[in-house]
């Protein structure tokens, strides 16, 4: 709970001047080049999916396949919800990752609020601040995927639910509740953080607090209920075939980078992100168990700030040894816990002030280089989709065949360029990366074709289409050639090759 004897607290004028310049300094660095990049595949698939409304996603998701399993394995609740944003403030790409922008917005202003809640104003607009420059935030505020929704969601119900601690109100309690739902709405993996965070007054032997909280996730669960009976054939699509593979230690090391300066970064960038990462996590724990040593209350509440930040993750690390679903991004609340725990020392009165400066100095440092990255990186899975889109609509003709070597490149090419006639060949069925299901491809108007001779159809001309990381991966293993490759130039003569980004662009001609 709050210090009611911290002398940090300003006036209610200074904390909303403050809030507000840096909710406006957020909403700066998430409007950053976001319309420089363009769609790829994963925004393409979430952009088309609620462009065509909630029946037409739950058609393609419930539908089951060949298998049994659920076509998808997404709820519906970021897509429904961006369907009604669409129809408001209309339907370009920026308009679509404006919802994101605004979520992550929100995220900013959750962290503020919990962080008043539990530190006073000083230590919450140390966190915000952190959480406004935070490239890991930035990133995913700028994406048409549900992650910013996510968290803005799992921030609410953070917030609410010490509140709820503090007030014993019942309809703080409802609140949590209708949060938590709608968290799991929007991403199955929030069970991930609202387990240990319900988990809580349990741990601190809080009974009344305990059994309201079990209450309140009795009546998220009820909440849930009707996508909770879509889930298991979900679950089975997921186990069965997901590109995702059990996680190893280095995975917990990406989350800390991630945390403090984002991924992807090469070399010495790496060398540099993962000695600072390290230097502020030991510098702050160092300062905690200082400050545990200190008298005061807050130091109970600094320590769950860290078990969120620490505890969904490594539950989420532990399931996927068996039933591998860990993805970094899904940390994104944990991370916002984060930022919270490292604002609280900052502001700490008991802080030195130079270990304030540098953590700050540190954040800041790794923030810069992290938005850098973010905003210049081009390589896979990004690449200029709709030049490519444009060169191809001046130079094909008639009888072309235009074959895109797996999903990830026609589904950015289908949102740009629609009627463009265009064929994408399967991904060999039972792997990792056979997650495009037939129902799904129906829905999306992006069915493939069993094999590459399939989708060029006997054509004069191909123009194919594959990433260089595609190619690679064939070499890396022994092989001399790209499959796809290896019987286009078997059965036609190669015209020309160009390099787009990290992709290539073949002309083949019988």
């Amino acid at each position: 709970m709050q210090n009611k004897n911290d002398h940090s607290t300003l006036r209610p004028a200074g904390i909303n001047k403050l809030l507000i310049a840096i909710l406006f300094l957020a909403l700066a660095l998430r409007l950053l080049g976001i319309s420089h990049r363009q769609m790829w595949f994963d925004e393409a698939y979430f952009y088309i999916q609620a462009e065509d409304g909630l029946g037409a996603f739950l058609e393609s998701t419930v539908t089951p396949t060949e298998a049994g399993d659920a076509a998808d394995n997404h709820p519906p609740g970021y897509f429904t919800l961006l369907w009604a944003w669409m129809q408001v403030f209309g339907s370009s790409t920026l308009a679509a990752r404006l919802f994101s922008v605004f979520s992550g917005l929100g995220v900013v202003a959750f962290v503020y609020l919990l962080g008043r809640r539990l530190f006073g104003d000083q230590a919450a607009q140390a966190a915000a601040f952190l959480t406004a420059i935070s490239p890991f935030q930035i990133h995913f505020s700028q994406e048409v995927r549900m992650y910013a929704l996510y968290a803005f969601f799992l921030g609410g119900v953070t917030y609410v639910f010490w509140r709820a601690l503090e007030t014993k109100k019942t309809a703080d309690w409802g609140l949590f509740a209708l949060l938590a739902a709608l968290a799991q709405y929007t991403h199955s993996l929030a069970l991930f953080y609202l387990v240990p965070l319900a988990l809580i007054p349990f741990i601190q032997r809080d009974w009344p607090a305990a059994k309201k909280a079990a209450l309140a996730g009795a009546g998220a669960v009820i909440l849930y209920l009707p996508w909770l009976l879509v889930l298991p054939s979900q679950l089975s699509r997921v186990g069965s075939n997901f590109w995702i593979f059990p996680p190893g230690l280095e995975m917990l090391v990406n989350t800390l980078l991630s945390y403090v300066i984002n991924l992807p970064l090469e070399g010495a960038l790496l060398l540099a992100g993962l000695a600072v990462s390290m230097f502020v996590t030991v510098l702050a724990v160092w300062l905690m168990f200082n400050t545990a040593r200190q008298k005061g209350g807050q130091i109970a509440s600094g320590m769950w700030m860290l078990y969120l930040a620490v505890v969904p993750p490594a539950l989420l690390f532990g399931v996927s040894q068996a039933f591998p679903v860990y993805v970094v991004r899904a940390t994104l609340p944990s991370a916002a816990m984060f930022l919270i725990w490292l604002g609280w020392l900052i502001a700490h009165p008991k802080t030195a002030r130079s270990a304030g400066i540098i953590l700050t100095g540190l954040m800041v440092c790794a923030a810069a280089v992290g938005i850098y990255t973010h905003v210049t990186y081009q390589g896979f899975p990004y690449a200029p989709y709709q030049d490519l889109g444009e060169y191809l609509q001046a130079h094909t003709a008639e009888g072309d065949a235009v074959v895109h070597s797996n999903k990830l490149t026609v589904m950015p090419m289908l949102y740009y360029f629609p009627d463009l006639p265009q064929a994408h060949v399967a991904d060999v069925s039972g792997t990792g990366s056979d997650i495009f299901s037939a129902p799904s491809q129906q829905s999306l108007g992006a069915v493939s074709s069993p094999t590459v001779e399939h989708a060029a159809h006997g054509a004069q001309r191909v123009w194919f289409i594959i990433f260089t990381r595609a190619i690679d991966e064939y070499i890396a293993v022994g092989a001399a050639e790209h499959p796809h490759l290896e019987w286009l130039k078997a059965h036609y003569r190669l015209i020309q090759v160009q390099p787009w980004g990290d992709l290539r662009l073949y002309l083949f001609e019988k």
